[in-house]
């Protein structure tokens, strides 16, 4: 069934014998005509939540290949609402939709709830819409929808984007916020042990991670920090502290995580094939992301004028360095998820070798 363009869906009187108003199904011009004269607001991911916040729950998800899951389109009302129209767009390479179901913000009322179309090629589901029949609203928070999921054989990262959403109160349009959600679909994890106080890690799996996702996956973290090897300085993002000194982390690169107890950080992705680090005269901090163990020795050999390998000692918190040229004794072995300086007389570009 589709929405006609006037805001009474006739067939309903012929249905349930009663006149429903509704919003129409808009085509993009009138839904810019609608944006630029103020009645609603699409506030996506960020700032001052207005009029309804409706989001994907949970907002971020990592799950296996040629798995199930479901995801909630969940809505918090700062006002009453009667009804809702919206359209969901995902990634059809990653992700393939079974079945919508419909939620439970309109619990206790009759409803007239349409599933929508599921599209697995273009990937997007469109025309879901709800309304209570008769008079009635709600302004307690729940869900819109329940959306199945079934992953496909591809690793990799969907996002859950509102390509459409509309809400309602009894007469009128109400603004909305909204925030997407990610998915990600590995075939590989990994485990980090870190120990209270400082470690030295990389993150051997593509991902899309920040510094503040590193610290959300673990308990006990007061920071995370990088090396920036142009001006030779530490730069850290502090838990709890500004967002703007959140960074992305990178694949191949050391990060500094410092804790107050001891945690396990699992990652789940996709294996990193190639990396392309830029290394300068000075130190560069690396990260070891492959599954085979190597030495600081053998890594050296392949670092254009390499003078030192250093790793972290957890344990005892200090470092531990080989020197090019210097006694076997103090070579040691490198191992998947550790970071390391490297020190280099010459610059280069260190594309992951050993």
């Amino acid at each position: 069934m589709s929405l006609s363009k006037t805001k009474v869906l006739s067939v309903l009187i012929m249905v349930f014998f009663i006149e429903i108003s509704f919003m129409p199904i808009m085509n993009s011009n009138e839904q810019i005509s609608i944006l630029n004269s103020g009645n609603i607001l699409n506030n996506i991911d960020g700032g001052e939540k207005s009029g309804v916040w409706v989001y994907v729950e949970p907002s971020s998800l990592s799950v296996p290949i040629y798995n199930n899951f479901t995801l909630d389109i969940y809505c918090e009302p700062s006002q009453a609402i009667k009804s809702f129209e919206c359209s969901i767009a995902y990634d059809p390479d990653i992700l393939s939709v079974d079945l919508v179901v419909e939620g439970d913000i309109f619990n206790g009322y009759d409803t007239f709830f349409n599933n929508g179309i599921i599209d697995n090629d273009k990937g997007e589901i469109s025309n879901i819409f709800n309304l209570i029949i008769g008079s009635g609203n709600v302004t307690e928070a729940g869900s819109l929808i329940k959306i199945n999921f079934s992953t496909k054989n591809n690793s990799g990262y969907s996002d859950i984007n509102f390509s459409s959403i509309n809400v309602t109160n009894e007469n009128e349009y109400i603004p909305v916020s909204i925030s997407n959600g990610i998915v990600i679909v590995h075939n590989i994890s990994s485990d980090i042990a870190l120990f209270s106080d400082w470690n030295l890690i990389t993150i051997p799996i593509d991902n899309n991670w920040w510094a503040s996702d590193i610290s959300d996956n673990i308990s006990g973290c007061l920071s995370v920090g990088y090396w920036d090897y142009v001006n030779q300085t530490h730069k850290t993002y502090i838990v709890g502290g500004p967002s703007a000194f959140d960074f992305p982390i990178e694949e191949g690169y050391g990060y500094f995580v410092n804790m107050v107890q001891s945690d396990i950080l699992s990652v789940y992705g996709s294996r990193i094939d190639n990396v392309s680090i830029p290394l300068n005269i000075g130190w560069n901090l690396i990260g070891w992301f492959h599954e085979v163990d190597t030495t600081a020795s053998s890594l050296s050999e392949n670092i254009p004028g390499c003078l030192s390998v250093s790793k972290w000692d957890c344990v005892n918190q200090t470092y531990k360095t080989f020197i090019v040229g210097g006694p076997p004794a103090f070579d040691f072995p490198v191992f998947q998820g550790m970071g390391l300086f490297v020190d280099v007389d010459e610059s280069s570009i260190w594309y992951g070798e050993s």
